[in-house]
């Protein structure tokens, strides 16, 4: 343990320094390329992207261990930490004292400080500056692929965040910004679900009853994600006028954004064949197909459709990473998934994605209380067929809970 965490826990700080050091000297190279101007605004801005990669890094490394340990209440109280200083320090820099979309970046980095602070403190035990050049040898071989697939993917963002100020407007490059953030959202329970399930997918990949339990999961994942995914849709004008006031155009970009972010969570499950053969070659021909349809759909759309091209680039893009994982993954190792609960999750996106639009200029002329009960109601109306589909699929496991929790035969007697 002391060598693999001390190996990782020293390259991370090796690669922040160095990568403070060549961003320090890039950046005016970077600003007048990519964003057109050198204001004191943008080199703030740069700066601060510059911590924030940095610390969530850290933050990374910090959840990994807390989760590994099962330190579940840490992992929440750095999570919650993080989640509500951004959120609140963002909106009282952004709307109260009107500092612009600067603000959100001073908040995001003044979470991370306190958030990474608590977190270091967490795990001060199992913090080690030990460096093993053998393990470090061993842990790349396993991982580079899944790093030049991170970097193909940074790279065509970086290109496309190009693309937007040279063919559309630096107001494109916001909308994108705050679409990508509040659709993001979803994965604050995504990311701790696709963390959890590797290894536990991992230790089942022997076992006779293999696939049902990687379809039950399977399910579990899309009625989890439709559930928030559809609240997120339905009060996405609410959260917009919570975050940035002014960028209302985000509206239409959000849906776009977030169905991709749960697509790219899927290769959790279509991806298992790559990673029970440990064929991770797989994993470089998927991100590069990948990379080389957002770049080259984003050239033709960004001009016509702006931040929304954009968007859509990314979504076809993960798309296609995801198709692939399935296809070599099956061919690795065939897993036979049901997928009328994909179905029933895309008809029940769509409905959220569409109704709002509809409704939310009626919406608009009452007040917020009963705009946010319509809004609820509505959640729960369009989310009937996915909880009726649940419901019938885990009967038994919520009559398990529900007698767990519940011991009065309370259930028996209704």
């Amino acid at each position: 343990m002391r060598k693999s965490l001390g190996t990782i826990f020293v390259y991370l700080i090796f690669i922040s320094v160095l990568f403070s050091l060549i961003a320090y000297a890039a950046q005016d190279e970077f600003l007048e390329t990519i964003i057109g101007k050198r204001t004191p605004i943008e080199r703030e801005i740069f700066l601060e992207n510059v911590f924030i990669i940095i610390a969530t890094m850290i933050f990374t490394f910090i959840l990994t261990l807390l989760r590994s340990k099962f330190s579940k209440w840490q992992y929440v109280i750095v999570s919650v930490i993080q989640f509500l200083i951004i959120s609140l320090l963002g909106y009282f820099l952004v709307v109260v004292l009107k500092t612009g979309f600067v603000g959100f970046y001073r908040a995001s980095c003044l979470s991370f400080v306190a958030s990474v602070a608590i977190g270091l403190y967490f795990i001060r035990e199992e913090l080690f500056l030990t460096f093993d050049k053998k393990r470090f040898g061993e842990l790349f071989k396993i991982s580079v692929h899944y790093l030049s697939v991170m970097m193909l993917m940074k790279l065509v963002e970086v290109l496309g965040r190009f693309l937007l100020k040279e063919y559309s407007s630096l107001e494109d490059i916001g909308i994108y910004s705050i679409g990508i953030r509040i659709a993001s959202i979803v994965m604050f329970v995504l990311t701790s679900f696709t963390t959890a399930w590797y290894p536990y997918s991992m230790a089942i990949r022997n076992d006779a009853d293999r696939d049902e339990k990687v379809n039950k999961t399977h399910q579990l994942f899309y009625i989890v994600s439709g559930t928030i995914a559809v609240f997120i849709l339905v009060f996405r004008s609410e959260l917009i006028w919570f975050f940035a006031p002014t960028y209302t155009k985000s509206y239409h970009v959000i849906p776009i954004l977030m169905f991709s972010n749960i697509a790219s969570a899927t290769i959790y499950f279509y991806q298992l064949g790559v990673n029970y053969t440990r064929q991770t070659k797989f994993i470089s021909i998927g991100g590069f197909c990948s990379v080389l349809v957002t770049g080259l759909t984003s050239l033709f759309l960004i001009k016509s459709y702006g931040a929304v091209g954009y968007a859509t680039a990314t979504l076809l893009g993960m798309l296609t990473w995801a198709g692939l994982q399935k296809y070599f993954g099956h061919k690795l190792v065939p897993i036979k998934f049901s997928y009328h609960v994909v179905y029933l999750f895309i008809a029940t996106y769509l409905i959220a994605c569409i109704i709002p639009a509809f409704i939310d200029p009626w919406l608009n002329d009452i007040s917020l209380i009963w705009r946010m009960g319509y809004k609820f109601g509505l959640s729960f109306v369009i989310l009937i067929p996915l909880f009726i589909f649940g419901y019938f699929k885990f009967k038994s496991d919520i009559h398990k809970l529900w007698d767990k929790y519940f011991p009065f035969g309370v259930r028996k007697s209704f």
